[in-house]
């Protein structure tokens, strides 16, 4: 659900920083300390907190990329394909197609373009007597970047972990919340 009206969104300068109540950011190992209004590390020195900038675009609307259904993303031409089920992390994996309205193929690690066939012999498309080169399924994008909200961690890919877990990365290069 997009936020109450006034919520601003900012910028953190951080890769994969920590946004903080009082309007500051953090490095991704540390915590916001919000009574004092700056960051802890892991081992419990102050850190100065930086500043944000704001953004002019809500993370969770007016995207014009294509969702994956593991919250992966493509740009707004592509079609999210399967790559298959990882039976080690128990989750299907996802990448993007460099066609728009693609046909993801079973048959080989490719796509074809709207119209097209794939054909698992020449690991091509094929449509009326033409035959052209399949597209190659190219890694999807980490979702947009969200803020998760202290003692959680947030993962590159911005998902959430509980206190009591870890990011972990899986083959397909998203992540996952394994136990400590």
């Amino acid at each position: 659900n997009p936020p109450d009206e006034g919520f601003i969104w900012a910028c953190c300068p951080y890769e994969d920083g920590i946004c903080c109540n009082f309007g500051g950011c953090c490095h991704a190992d540390s915590r916001c300390d919000e009574e004092r209004e700056t960051c802890v590390d892991v081992h419990g020195n102050d850190e100065e907190s930086a500043g944000v900038k704001g953004s002019a675009v809500h993370p969770l609307a007016g995207l014009s990329e294509i969702d994956c259904p593991d919250g992966s993303v493509c740009g707004q031409f592509d079609t999210c394909c399967s790559t298959g089920f990882d039976e080690y992390w128990g989750e299907e994996l996802f990448a993007c197609c460099p066609f728009e309205n693609a046909i993801c193929c079973s048959e080989f690690e490719g796509c074809c373009p709207s119209g097209y066939e794939c054909n698992a012999d020449s690991m091509s498309c094929v449509a009326e007597g033409r035959e052209v080169a399949g597209g190659a399924n190219a890694p999807a994008d980490p979702p947009p970047t969200f803020v998760c909200l202290w003692p959680q961690t947030q993962c590159p890919s911005g998902k959430c972990c509980e206190e009591d877990e870890y990011c972990a990365q899986q083959n397909g290069g998203s992540y996952k919340c394994l136990p400590r």
